[in-house]
């Protein structure tokens, strides 16, 4: 099963499997609307031995893959702090210079 974030996606991530020639079995829009309400993600039914033969498709599915988000979302995270405790050390850098260049330090 390949879990998808709304209907839309699931939708599209249909089109591609179709154009790859993979039928994906889902349950109709009002169930899958159903789904992502009661689960937070809408399922597609493919065969595994299809997705295997359809290995251009993997890192489009995968992409979407919640596993895959979190450490997305963990890498930006820390790319954040870093970021922001450089920028604090490069003021305090220009702080203390300017202190020492006027002599009030």
């Amino acid at each position: 099963m390949i879990k998808c974030r709304t209907a839309e996606e699931a939708y599209l991530i249909m089109e591609q499997l179709a154009a790859a020639n993979i039928i994906a079995i889902s349950p109709g829009r009002a169930k899958m609307l159903q789904a992502y309400k009661e689960k937070g993600y809408v399922g597609i039914e493919i065969s595994a031995q299809a997705y295997r033969m359809a290995k251009e498709l993997h890192p489009v599915i995968e992409s979407r893959s919640p596993e895959r988000r979190k450490r997305r979302l963990l890498a930006n995270a820390i790319l954040s702090v870093i970021i922001l405790i450089l920028v604090l050390a490069l003021w305090l850098i220009f702080l203390a210079g300017h202190w020492w260049l006027s002599g009030d330090l």
